[in-house]
């Protein structure tokens, strides 16, 4: 009887910690390169692609774009984003947006791999982060960014690194006061 209550106990932990596993993510974000430059850049234009091979791209995408906006807003006054397919022939209307909005630079995230489980289930993003100069299109600052695990719950603190990284490197400017 004490070994059945014993076994019970640990199935119970066992049970307990289940969701807390299952519930994880890793992310990691790794600048490959970086130019200097002679201003921080105050208004940026966020363009996310979608992921071909996840079957759940547009959410990806969708919760990305937003996640970014959140951790841009304490370091630049203006910013905005859109997100493409990938499969768009015209972009010229993207183009006219960003001129008519005055942003000096472009943060493109592009997936560059995603891996899923047995049953379908995305459990690894990978994207390849660009900011690009704006009128010129010269290229500023690139990373690599890793979301592994459950990619809903890593998809806000991935963007928080890129844009930690962003500010280390001086691309953007420190977080801003409000009042």
């Amino acid at each position: 009887m004490a070994g059945t209550t014993r076994c019970s106990r640990l199935l119970l932990a066992a049970l307990a910690a289940a969701p807390l596993v299952a519930g994880c993510a890793t992310t990691q974000v790794r600048v490959v390169q970086r130019t200097a430059v002679d201003r921080t850049r105050a208004s940026i234009y966020v363009i996310v692609y979608e992921c071909a091979d996840d079957p759940y791209a547009a959410g990806h995408a969708r919760k990305l774009s937003a996640a970014m906006m959140n951790a841009l807003g304490p370091h630049t006054g203006a910013r905005w984003s859109t997100v493409l397919t990938g499969l768009e022939f015209d972009t010229r209307s993207v183009d006219q947006q960003m001129d008519s909005l005055g942003a000096q630079a472009v943060l493109t995230l592009k997936p560059i791999g995603a891996r899923t489980d047995r049953y379908g289930e995305t459990v690894a993003l990978v994207y390849g982060a660009t900011l690009t100069d704006r009128p010129s299109n010269q290229p500023l600052w690139a990373a690599k960014a890793e979301i592994s695990g459950t990619v809903d719950l890593g998809i806000q603190d991935v963007a928080d690194k890129i844009v930690a990284d962003l500010a280390r490197d001086h691309m953007i400017g420190p977080v801003v006061a409000s009042n």
